[in-house]
């Protein structure tokens, strides 16, 4: 009884393998293997095996998505979401040391004399003979922002996910530095020595001005934002733009063009730098962005439209549910987890 048992288990098994196949093989045109099935199933059974197919596909889908939503914060949890304080700034200096901002206890002596109680980095206190030199880089974490004085005198501000690199002392004819992510300048007059900033895309030429670049690797535009003064945007020894105030240079990476526009309101663009989010025409993609680079979270839109702009200002010293209630507004629903 048991080996006659096993033996219709067996022929069960295997007439459902054939069927499997056969049905596959009808779904993609192929009847060579009808002749596998008996006449009295060769359809009945497509139309279950096609029902069978389709209801576990749905189901694998709906786990898998019921899965996925349990990872995500409730929108009651988003209210104890703040900006990262796990993160941390730091300064490297030329010498190969690496001095914690957010940790003063790590804060060298000769450091600490260029270190205001607040943290701002002020280098026209800087002596020669401590381990400074001509290039160090400072870069701020995510849901940091860091102020600084350059030696000559010029502030600088930058944004969350930021970095420059700059001398502890300017020498020679020009000021140079360099930068990544968004950081906003108000250079100190020099008629004799011209500052220039060096971003992935360009070189930004002035002699005393506020501006404002952005320029992170996982946005398709870049953008220089002239707020006071005047600037030159060039590509190698090519001028390709000169900027009067409220103009905005663009590039698209992305496409490969590259445009200036006037802006109604400039001095938006720097919001950041008063601890405030401000968006004004932007893609929920850049939204995103500038959340996860503030926030401790990973965010993934629930449905993209491309066409539409956000416009809106907000603290960032807020909870991160005062952002999310201003994007329901604007139909945009986001899918947010927490990253430690």
């Amino acid at each position: 009884m048991i080996n006659l048992f096993q033996k219709n288990q067996d022929r069960k098994k295997k007439q459902q393998l054939w069927r499997g196949i056969v049905m596959r093989a009808q779904q993609d045109a192929d009847e060579s293997l009808n002749h596998l099935l008996p006449d009295s199933e060769s359809n009945s059974s497509q139309a279950r095996w096609m029902v069978a197919a389709v209801i576990a596909c749905v189901l694998s889908v709906l786990g898998l998505w019921f899965f996925n939503e349990s990872s995500y914060l409730k929108e009651s949890e988003l209210k104890s979401v703040f900006a990262d304080t796990a993160s941390i700034s730091k300064l490297v200096l030329a010498n190969g040391d690496t001095i914690l901002l957010d940790n003063l206890e790590t804060v060298s002596v000769d450091l600490g004399e260029i270190m205001s109680e607040n943290g701002q980095l002020d280098f026209r206190k800087w002596k020669p003979g401590n381990p400074l030199g001509n290039e160090q880089w400072l870069e701020t974490g995510r849901g940091r922002q860091q102020r600084v004085i350059l030696a000559d005198g010029t502030a600088v501000w930058l944004n969350a996910s930021s970095k420059i690199t700059f001398p502890a002392g300017f020498q020679g004819h020009t000021r140079e530095v360099s930068v990544q992510g968004e950081v906003y300048f108000e250079v100190a007059p020099d008629q004799e020595k011209p500052f220039i900033v060096h971003t992935p895309q360009q070189q930004v030429r002035v002699l005393g001005t506020h501006f404002n670049t952005r320029d992170y690797s996982n946005e398709q535009i870049s953008s220089v934002t002239l707020l006071e003064g005047s600037v030159s945007i060039n590509k190698g020894q090519k001028e390709v733009a000169h900027l009067s105030p409220s103009d905005q240079f663009v590039i698209d990476k992305a496409h490969g063009t590259q445009y200036t526009k006037v802006l109604q309101n400039a001095t938006a663009v720097v919001a950041w730098k008063d601890g405030d989010f401000y968006f004004e025409d932007a893609s929920p993609e850049m939204i995103v962005n500038e959340l996860e680079r503030w926030y401790p979270v990973k965010i993934k839109l629930k449905e993209i439209d491309k066409t539409k702009k956000i416009s809106g200002r907000i603290k960032r010293k807020g909870s991160m549910q005062e952002v999310v209630d201003m994007l329901h507004f604007f139909d945009i629903d986001l899918l947010i987890q927490k990253q430690e």
